[in-house]
């Protein structure tokens, strides 16, 4: 009896002894499978045309009746520095978005996309991070202010639109980004259902400007933007401005507000916020390149920029503000010049009107320290009421009405006063 029981337990220990063989070596095969993956994607992006046609598929039945076409995608190893939902990233090459009719809206060169994986599981595409690269973009702004925008990478030659273009309407993704992330939506905003981040890098934007006569150049933009966990985004820009041969660099920092409840369901998308800052330049310098700068030829000083502007889903100011900041030079007037030590100037305004305030514009006056400070202010509304922008700079309607007709600010209060102060103060 002992004998048999002995022989069972022998042949039992066997038995356990080969499924704890076997459940082993099921657990070191995937595990050293995905070893030899992340080894192979350490060394460089890994091809997977079937995986990118997974992808693509599923993201056109969330976008349509839009659709997207990718040229090739390969999987890039990211670690676990930025969480375990975002491992792995998708490189895409030649994305290309096609609208409803089927005509081509927007191609891409390139696109890292971070997949959140739990999304992922579900059979939903859900991109946490966009980092789009190499992007081309080329505008129109007509004499009426307006803009119309193609960006579906054109050559470097072409500068006229083609008429099918239009203005754009980035309403959806204003509104989109104002939502918490996680949001229930429909269509292509739900592309941007768990997107925390969106980059864009060298990209390069062409603005050819009828109503100032000049063709804007950035050879190359950067924007960089955050989401928050409440909704809306935070982020900043850097661009190189090139106007003919002259170059200005521009920062600007950028606000989505997050969305508000209303209770009527009242409200369209918000607005954009934008406070930029450009390095200081001498505005004789860019007098030769259009008529419409003529009138800068009488600046030989520094002058520094910084503006602030909401803009709507067109991209279009609803409200702005232009500071320019004088530093010491001479101002041209006729053929005699006029010495100043420094002056603050201020431009408010919105398409119903603007308003021009000369808040210190400092004259020496002989020797010493003495100098004579002028200011003043001139306002102009349009008569007809809300209109779009029309042709002056910033896409701000031009006054009309008393500085229209006299063909000069009306002056409020324009006076002059002596101080005795330090120069530079």
């Amino acid at each position: 009896m002992r004998q048999v029981i002995g022989q069972a337990a022998g042949a039992a220990g066997r038995t356990l002894h080969q499924l704890l063989r076997i459940a082993l070596l099921l657990l070191v095969l995937p595990a050293a499978g995905l070893l030899a993956l992340a080894w192979r994607l350490d060394q460089g992006p890994l091809a997977v045309p079937w995986l990118a046609d997974q992808l693509v598929e599923a993201a056109n039945r969330q976008i349509a009746p839009m659709r997207i076409e990718v040229g090739a995608a390969a999987l890039v190893w990211e670690g676990f520095s930025r969480g375990v939902d975002r491992p792995l990233d998708l490189h895409v090459r030649d994305l290309v978005v096609h609208d409803a009719e089927g005509r081509r809206v927007a191609q891409v060169p390139e696109v890292d996309v971070s997949l959140s994986v739990r999304a992922l599981a579900t059979g939903t595409i859900a991109p946490r991070a966009l980092v789009v690269q190499g992007a081309r973009v080329r505008a129109v702004r007509k004499q009426d202010g307006t803009l119309a925008v193609d960006f579906t990478a054109p050559r470097e030659d072409e500068t006229v639109l083609p008429a099918a273009h239009r203005a754009p309407d980035f309403g959806w993704l204003f509104a989109a980004l104002a939502q918490p992330p996680g949001f229930a939506a429909e269509g292509r905003a739900s592309l941007l259902g768990q997107l925390r981040r969106l980059q864009l890098r060298d990209i390069n934007v062409t603005v050819q400007d009828e109503a100032l006569g000049v063709v804007w150049r950035t050879p190359r933009l950067e924007l960089d933007l955050i989401r928050f966990a409440a909704g809306g985004v935070e982020g900043t820009a850097t661009l190189e401005l090139m106007v003919g041969d002259r170059r200005l660099d521009a920062t600007a920092q950028l606000s989505l507000p997050a969305a508000q409840p209303q209770e009527d369901g009242s409200g369209g998308p918000p607005t954009l916020a934008v406070a930029a800052t450009l390095a200081a330049v001498v505005p004789a310098e860019f007098a030769a390149l259009s008529p419409a700068f003529a009138p800068l030829a009488a600046v030989h000083a520094t002058v520094a920029l910084t503006a602030t502007a909401e803009l709507g889903a067109d991209l279009l100011p609803r409200h702005g503000r232009l500071q320019a900041r004088m530093g010491a030079g001479t101002l041209r007037i006729g053929t005699g010049q006029l010495a100043v030590s420094g002056g603050l100037a201020e431009i408010e305004g919105s398409p119903e009107g603007a308003r021009v305030a000369l808040r210190r514009l400092a004259l020496p006056t002989g020797g010493g320290a003495r100098q004579t400070v002028l200011t003043g202010s001139a306002t102009g509304h349009d008569a007809r009421g809300p209109t779009r922008p029309a042709a002056g700079p910033g896409g701000l309607r031009r006054p009309r009405g008393p500085l229209a007709r006299r063909g000069r600010p009306r002056r409020e209060g324009l006076g002059h006063h002596q101080h005795h102060r330090r120069h530079g103060t």
